[in-house]
């Protein structure tokens, strides 16, 4: 059970920084025989439905060119710590000669060109930002909780932005509607693990709090319920 919990928590920093440096050192001939396996391992699989899906989420059309000076796969440094890391761990499948334009950090503005990054900028009349996704919708199926959705599919960020200003009081982990929240000057709590503090990612406000653990795993409901109460109250 120790080990079970050691390998699931994503909070838990020696098992996340020693999973992702041994993934650097994974012989890249074998990565082919994890891909199979995971195609393999696909049921009930619908090419229709997964192109319909990277449709709703890219909405690129045209041809566009990298900056020559647009790192390769094999360039990426570690100095950006677990932003590097997290991306690795899919980049790691392509070839090393690749090239990938990438903004890691709180990205407030859309890229000049198509970007990887892990926030969510927000413009107007811009619909093609999602604000979850289909792992996130099966999930919350999962334990019948009740999504917001349009026509069954992702609320966009301008549809997000309306249903935060609507709604009395915001539970949320770090994520990028947690920030929309806290810059909406919504009422709520954000739950932060050992992965960051609230104060380096500055996302406390009069009334949109934080609570902090080094496990979120062992974070009860009834202590997230007596902070809702302290701020309703």
């Amino acid at each position: 059970m120790s080990y079970f919990r050691l390998s699931q928590s994503r909070n838990n920093r020696i098992y996340y920084y020693l999973s992702g440096h041994l993934r650097r050192l994974y012989p890249k001939s074998l990565l082919n025989l994890d891909l199979d396996k995971l195609q393999d391992s696909i049921q009930n699989f619908d090419e229709n439905d997964m192109y319909g899906r990277l449709d709703y989420y890219c909405k690129i059309n045209d041809s566009f060119l990298l900056e020559s000076s647009t790192e390769k796969l094999s360039e990426i440094r570690l100095i950006h710590g677990t932003y590097s890391l997290d991306m690795f761990e899919y980049t790691r499948f392509f070839s090393p000669e690749y090239r990938l334009a990438y903004e890691f950090g709180d990205v407030t503005h859309v890229p000049n060109i198509p970007s990887m990054v892990k926030s969510r900028p927000v413009v107007d009349n811009d619909n093609s930002i999602l604000v979850t996704n289909l792992r996130t919708l099966n999930d919350a199926k999962k334990i019948n909780a009740i999504c917001v959705l349009d026509n069954d599919k992702a609320l966009n960020i301008l549809q997000l932005s309306s249903l935060i200003k609507d709604s009395s009081f915001v539970i949320a982990n770090d994520t990028g509607p947690a920030h929309m929240s806290a810059h909406l000057n919504a009422k709520g709590l954000t739950l932060f693990g050992s992965h960051t503090t609230a104060h380096k990612v500055s996302i406390e406000r009069e009334n949109f709090k934080a609570i902090q653990v080094s496990d979120l795993n062992k974070l009860s409901a009834n202590k997230v319920f007596e902070k809702i109460e302290e701020k309703i109250n």
